[in-house]
């Protein structure tokens, strides 16, 4: 599976903005993927019908989503935004105390793994990417991959877990 995302990321509302062109190996007429509960994806794909299925229980909250297509794809596209706020929490002894968080965005600092669902996913398939990322003047952006442009774009040709 590729992603092509686009997103911008606002920290002082906490909040996520994207769009993810999403590439698969085989045709389907029905897929199935995760995101982050708190994040509101709406299909961009005329000929397609997303359908919100039932929250699962995980490290964040989780919606299950389905996208139906009246003859078999192997692309589709969304778009999504809302926020992702959990807090920082403290970790280890008291003498080697660090901080962790499934999923953070704020003014303080943008932490989003794999595990924050941030992105769709649809299982255990690995994933290639393509990533630009929007943030305010002063923020630089780290990921997983190869620099295309600047601190601004990423990309990783290599299928990841």
């Amino acid at each position: 599976m590729h992603h092509q995302l686009q997103i911008e990321i606002l920290p002082e509302q906490g909040r996520l903005i994207a769009t993810d062109q999403i590439s698969r190996r085989t045709a389907d007429s029905e897929v199935q993927f995760l995101l982050h509960a708190a994040l509101t994806p709406v299909l961009l794909d005329s000929d397609a019908t997303l359908i919100a299925e039932e929250l699962l229980d995980g490290p964040v909250p989780i919606r299950r989503y389905r996208i139906r297509t009246s003859t078999p794809r192997k692309d589709f596209s969304i778009a999504y935004q809302g926020t992702i706020t959990h807090e920082l929490t403290n970790e280890g002894e008291r003498s080697s105390t660090r901080q962790s968080t499934p999923g953070l965005i704020s003014k303080n600092g943008v932490f989003l793994a794999g595990t924050s669902y941030w992105y769709p996913q649809t299982g255990s398939s690995p994933v290639s990417f393509h990533l630009q990322v929007k943030l305010p003047e002063g923020w630089r952006s780290v990921s997983q991959g190869s620099h295309i442009s600047g601190h601004s774009g990423w990309q990783e040709q290599h299928p990841q877990e």
